[in-house]
């Protein structure tokens, strides 16, 4: 699947170089498509809502990409439930192609989005799920367990992510959690990456999941996570959730 998103500028920060108004939006995608060297994509996503924007307008663009060819379907990225009713509300008033897609956050430390805010979205709209930070950007993975401060290099020396909570703040906490979350995986015979991921994808209301991987070793390891998804049953939900406790 080849998909693209809309929102932030790509040159200069001024208005029509960003955010989801019609000219934006349409330039943007035509921009989109010719880096891509792609005539179309299967889905162009709304990387953030604009509430400097009508959601008429935002739909009715979206509405002419489909209707000329240059996407299958659109959808949003950290969007409130809210304003996905909403602008399925607008598509329903006016008969526009509806969002058919959200990409929310989601791993163990993250799930009232998908688990609370979105049921009724997942019942009554069928909406499917592109989920980000599966493993928390690699906190999950247990790499930042023992460390006294981020490896160079990596993710959460990098970038302003916010590692600081659950290394910083619950440190003690989030490194009690992974030690006994190893030694489960350990007992399943796989990494806590594999873990981590096959309990993302192991939730029927997730479409799929963004690896998220930096290296091809990363990657090959955590599509393993398939194999290990094979292998739920509710007793291993159980001892997941007695070790993090982060049910909603």
């Amino acid at each position: 699947m080849l998909s693209t998103k809309l929102f932030w500028s790509t040159s200069e920060d001024i208005p029509n170089r960003r955010g989801l108004s019609r000219k934006h939006i349409i330039e943007g995608a035509k921009n989109s498509l010719k880096a891509l060297d792609h005539d179309y994509v299967d889905v162009i996503f709304c990387h953030r809502s604009d509430i400097k924007t009508p959601m008429e307008e935002i739909c009715r663009s979206f509405d002419w990409l489909i209707r000329k060819g240059y996407t299958f379907y659109w959808g949003t990225s950290e969007w409130t439930a809210a304003e996905i009713a909403e602008a399925h509300m607008v598509c329903e008033k006016y008969n526009l192609v509806k969002p058919v897609v959200e990409q929310p956050q989601y791993n163990l430390y993250n799930r009232d989005k998908i688990e609370v805010d979105f049921r009724r979205l997942f019942q009554n709209k069928k909406l499917g799920t592109t989920v980000w930070s599966p493993l928390l950007g690699g906190v999950l993975t247990g790499k930042y367990n023992d460390c006294e401060k981020f490896p160079e290099g990596s993710r959460a020396d990098s970038t302003n992510f916010k590692y600081e909570l659950y290394l910083v703040k619950r440190k003690e906490q989030t490194q009690q959690s992974l030690k006994e979350f190893k030694v489960l995986a350990d007992e399943m015979g796989c990494s806590m990456a594999q873990l981590a991921m096959a309990w993302v994808i192991n939730n029927p209301d997730v479409s799929t999941a963004i690896t998220g991987a930096t290296r091809v070793e990363q990657l090959k390891d955590t599509v393993k996570a398939l194999n290990v998804k094979k292998k739920f049953t509710k007793e291993l939900e159980e001892k997941i959730e007695k070790i993090f406790g982060t049910t909603p």
